[in-house]
């Protein structure tokens, strides 16, 4: 097998392993919020904001990478976090206070996981300069895998070794990052076609002046906000209820399931339709996802059809992580990539982060979740209306430079939306 044809296709399952842990390990933790309630004899407010914090930071703290990333590369940083993380989730196996897990959960782990979740879109965006729409959708369908199984890794750890020795093993769970970050480290010629070993992270300011961009990241901040009540708080919900923890946790994992089936039929989608702008399927999956907030409402006290309601919001839920960042790979320059992921993530850990505050006082003041989910189901209404409001700008902008502007590589911000 010739060198320049196999190491490609390892890296990328290097950073499909790397979002499976990274993802799983984030999305996961919703199992630990309801055990940190009864632990530490908390309100749901207070474990609403450790896991929050967490979820910000995983998600959102890419940013604090970018003079690691400068200094040595993707791979090694990589591999500094999935230490760090390691570290974090061993400390919290030592609280005694919901403090400590703040800090070494949320604030050491949430660090050290944030360049697991990032690095690997960076890498794959790097790797296929041509077009890395598909690849990209392939990590989230990683994440998705990965947030199937770990929820159900969560909840037998805390049924056989209870919080801290769950802790323990997270920990080890984490490290496994460490071998993906090596080997990407020594396939860095590969990153750049050969012309830079350093990945680098590049400032454009054209980015962050457009408009569109903006926008766009303020629908990411309002999906994460509102999309993600079902994920973090589908376990307290159930056991709320009167339901068993064991029952709980299997609908996290047909939730995951569902998201995981979404993740692959958006896989599908875009191989059929490669050259179709992603942001268009938003028009349709926004209102389905409105439907699965309405049946959590509708179906939490049938029992069994609760499996039913997981499966429409999981599957949509997959569909919207799917097109996300082949979306922002459509809008933006490949040398703009790198960025535009940072600020995407960041909006994602910000949406999560208000996501848990305000599902948690939410829960604190009223005692359900109803709520919240009613806030789910407008909010997916009104985004459709940003994504059409994105595709007539970028029509439009389209249809000005082909009547006044030469087409060619250095004047086409934009790929075309037609």
């Amino acid at each position: 097998m010739d060198l320049h044809i196999g190491k490609p296709f390892f890296i990328t399952l290097a950073c499909l392993f790397q979002s499976l842990l990274s993802l799983g390990l984030i999305n996961g933790f919703s199992v630990m919020y309801a055990e940190l309630i009864s632990v530490f004899s908390t309100s749901r407010l207070i474990s609403a904001f450790i896991q929050g914090i967490f979820n910000f930071v995983a998600l959102g703290a890419g940013l604090l990478w970018t003079w690691p990333i400068r200094h040595l590369g993707l791979g090694l940083s990589m591999s500094c976090g999935a230490v760090l993380s390691c570290v974090g989730f061993a400390a919290s196996s030592l609280a005694r206070n919901s403090e400590t897990i703040i800090f070494s959960t949320g604030l050491v782990s949430g660090i050290g996981l944030s360049i697991g979740y990032m690095a690997p879109f960076a890498v794959v965006g790097s790797l296929y300069k041509i077009d890395a729409g598909l690849p990209i959708a392939l990590l989230t369908v990683a994440g998705s895998l990965g947030h199937m199984v770990l929820s159900q890794v969560y909840g037998g750890l805390l049924n056989y070794y209870h919080w801290s020795g769950t802790f323990i093993i997270l920990a080890g769970i984490a490290l496994q990052g460490l071998p993906c970050g090596l080997f990407i480290h020594y396939s860095k010629e590969l990153l750049m076609n050969g012309e830079e070993s350093e990945v680098k992270v590049k400032v454009h300011k054209r980015l962050n002046k457009d408009p569109v961009i903006w926008l766009y990241l303020t629908i990411i901040v309002l999906i994460e906000t509102t999309a993600t009540f079902e994920i973090w708080f589908l376990v307290d919900q159930m056991t709320s209820r009167g339901y068993t923890k064991n029952f709980a946790t299997s609908l996290l994992s047909v939730l995951g399931f569902a998201n995981l089936v979404g993740r692959i039929i958006g896989i599908m989608v875009k191989m059929r339709k490669h050259s179709f702008p992603a942001v268009y399927y938003m028009f349709y999956v926004c209102p389905i996802l409105a439907v699965g907030h309405a049946l959590f409402i509708l179906l939490q006290t049938l029992h069994n059809w609760m499996y039913a309601a997981c499966t429409v919001y999981g599957v949509a839920f997959g569909l919207i992580n799917v097109f996300l960042p082949v979306i922002m790979y459509d809008l933006v320059d490949n040398d703009m990539f790198q960025q535009a992921v940072l600020q995407q993530n960041l909006a994602l850990g910000t949406g999560t982060l208000i996501s848990n505050f305000v599902g948690g006082s939410l829960r604190d003041s009223y005692g359900e979740y109803d709520i919240a989910y009613e806030l789910g189901i407008v909010v997916s209404v009104l985004v459709t209306f940003g994504f059409i409001i994105i595709v007539y700008v970028l029509r439009k902008r389209d249809k000005e430079r082909r009547c006044f502007i030469t087409y060619d590589s250095q004047c086409a911000q934009y790929k075309s939306f037609d």
